[in-house]
Order: C-alpha cells, then structure tokens, then sequence
C-alpha cells in the first residue's frame, strides 16, 4: 500500500538536542512512520518542519519542502482559500501568517499527490495545518484518514484561542456527517466526540489506537552514567520526574506549589527534575526561588531522547500533572522503563493505561491533592 503521511513537526535524529518547537508529538509521529515501514507498507512522509537534507528515514521517503518548490508549485486557489479561513477563524496576525504559510504550502503537497498516486493519505493533528491538508485532500479527491493526537474545544482548562476552537468544531460535525475516518489517541477522546456529535452512541468512522513506545527509542540505560551526580542530588533523596516542555498546558508550577506546602522533613527526602524547553521564560526558576523551593527541584534543560532512559531507570516516581493531556508519552516511557506515574485522574488516557501496580491517580486537582499523592 502507498501511503503519504502529512504532519506538522517530525524528528528524524532523536540523538540530537532538538529544538524549542519540539515536542512528544513529533516524536510520536516519527515512531509511527517506524512501525508502519516495518510492517512492510510503502511509506512517503511530508512536514512542514523537520530537519533539513533527510530524504530517508527507517525506509520510508522524506519528501522535500523548501522555499523554491513551494513557489514553483503556488496556486492561486489556496491562496484564496487560506484567505477564507483566515476570515473564517479570525486567528492573531502571527498565527494569521502561519494558516497562510499552510495554504501556500498545499500547491507542492497536491503535486506530490498527483505525481505518487497514493491509496491512503493519513494526516496527524488537527490544527490549522490540519485543516489545510484536508482542505488538500480533498480538492484532489484524495482519500485520508486523520488522526487526533489532541482535542481543542473540549477542555475548559484549555487556554485557546477561539478560532482554534471553531476550527475543530466545524470539522468533526462534517467527519460526523460525511463519516470522515478519524483515529484518537484515547478512549475518553472518542467518547467525547460521540456525546457532542451523536448523542453518546458509538461512531463506528471513529477507531481508538493508542500510542506506544518502541524498544531503543528513548536510548539504552547506561549505567555509567549517574544522574544523581551530574545534577548534585545526594543518594538519600527520592527523585521526581517531568518530562515535558515547561509550559502552561504541562503545569509544572502545580508542582512546585506543591512542593511548598510540603514539611521541612518531607522536602529534604525528595528533589524534582525538570527536563524540557523553558517556554516560561524563566518563570517557574523564578516561582521556585519565590517559594524558596530551589533546593529541592532541578531545572535540567533539554534532554535528547537517547539520554531519556537514564533518567526514567534511575528516578523513582513520573509526575504527570498537565492541564490536558490526550495520551501522555513520558508515562508510557516510563512504564517501559519500571517507573510508575502520580497522575491526575481527569487527564484523558488515564483509564486506558491505568494499573494499580503502576500508577496512583489523584482525583482532588488542587496544591494540596497533588501534594498529597507526592507523599
């Protein structure tokens, strides 16, 4: 079978510090690429974003995307189009430029369309990039399958803007209508659709696949290396882990409130390490200092993924904690790895990974029930 997989971001060099717009998404989409190759299908992969110069990964085609081929490939349809859902969903001029880049880019994604002749067409994120790549497919009457990593106007912990929101309404009542084939992440996910779309009833155009984790993919434990001493943390305390970008969504600063209200004795028993892009821009270091919790967290950056194992063997409990969280990848890592998760029990994948054996669920979101399960 040949198939095109459009996304937003990639990444190809796991060994390599990614950048600031990295994220579990990009990451995921690539396992992905990896295990559908493996099972023999004829894989080609177009982002808008991914490292430059790759034209294969694990057997399957990068195709490229730069400046000259969009321009050689323009269309004025898109142009046109890209304009009416600027209209559509009003979004901030910096975003504005962005849906339009989306549109711009399409010509070079329908002449690839046209010149490969592909069965499937499968399409990972509904953002505006999203919108555009169906707004591709199907000016070419191309088939496609879409798959949802994540849900914007479900959550009213979401901070969103209003366009993105409308963006995603207006799509799943037509995949309703018209029975577009959709995939989730979670089954809180395609639940959630049901009940707005069709009255609780199932969909049966809606099939679950959660997310996995493959063997190597977080790098190999390496026992030489010693976490505890490359940050400073004596071997008497019990560490924390969160993996994620530092932002409002992953809600890091709940656990440094937490961490405060802690007893003295209980502070000096454990330290939390941060491991991610600061999009804070130095807020939560600043929250921690405020608190006078500096001591007993660590902010360490961003970690390549190949390093991510010798932090989940040799830390003692996953804090996932986000505002929203469609799957949660550090907690199936961590589950790879021996490590059990303190989870809020709201977050959307908790009951499909759920195991006594493996993860506390926190029912109370607040500072105190956060603190609580920490002890």
């Amino acid at each position: 079978m040949r198939i095109l997989m459009l996304c937003q971001r990639v990444i190809f060099c796991p060994n390599k510090i990614s950048n600031k717009k990295t994220t579990g998404y990009s990451y995921m989409v690539c396992d992905i690429i990896k295990s559908v190759v493996s099972l023999g299908e004829n894989v080609d992969v177009y982002a808008i974003t991914s490292e430059k110069k790759i034209y294969k990964y694990a057997n399957a085609k990068v195709l490229q995307n730069n400046f000259l081929l969009i321009v050689k490939n323009l269309k004025l349809k898109y142009i046109t189009l890209g304009l009416k859902r600027i209209i559509d969903y009003m979004p901030g001029f910096r975003m504005a430029l962005t849906l339009m880049y989306y549109y711009v880019a399409c010509g070079l994604v329908e002449s690839y369309l046209k010149e490969e002749n592909y069965d499937v067409v499968h399409i990972h994120g509904f953002g505006y990039a999203g919108r555009a790549y169906v707004d591709c497919c199907e000016s070419c009457n191309q088939k496609y399958l879409l798959t949802f990593h994540a849900l914007a106007s479900f959550s009213e912990r979401n901070i969103k803007s209003r366009g993105r929101v409308k963006n995603e309404e207006v799509f799943l009542e037509t995949a309703y209508k018209q029975k577009v084939m959709l995939t989730t992440v979670s089954t809180k996910m395609k639940m959630d659709i049901c009940a707005r779309y069709n009255d609780g009833k199932d969909m049966d155009n809606i099939a679950v696949v959660l997310n996995g984790v493959q063997k190597n993919t977080i790098g190999q434990y390496n026992r030489s290396i010693d976490i505890r001493k490359k940050h400073g943390i004596s071997n008497n305390k019990k560490l924390l882990l969160s993996v994620g970008n530092l932002s409002y969504r992953k809600n890091q600063e709940a656990i440094i409130r937490a961490i405060s209200i802690l007893s003295s004795n209980l502070k000096n028993e454990i330290c939390v390490l941060f491991l991610g892009v600061d999009h804070t821009k130095g807020k939560l270091e600043e929250l921690a200092r405020k608190l006078n919790v500096s001591n007993y967290v660590r902010f360490c950056g961003n970690i390549n993924r190949n390093s991510l194992c010798n932090y989940y063997f040799q830390s003692d409990l996953n804090l996932t904690v986000s505002i929203s969280e469609a799957f949660g990848l550090p907690i199936i890592e961590g589950f790879f790895c021996g490590l059990p998760s303190l989870i809020f029990s709201d977050l959307e994948a908790v009951e499909d990974l759920f195991s006594e054996d493996a993860m506390i669920k926190i029912a109370d979101r607040s500072d105190i029930g956060l603190a609580n399960g920490i002890i």
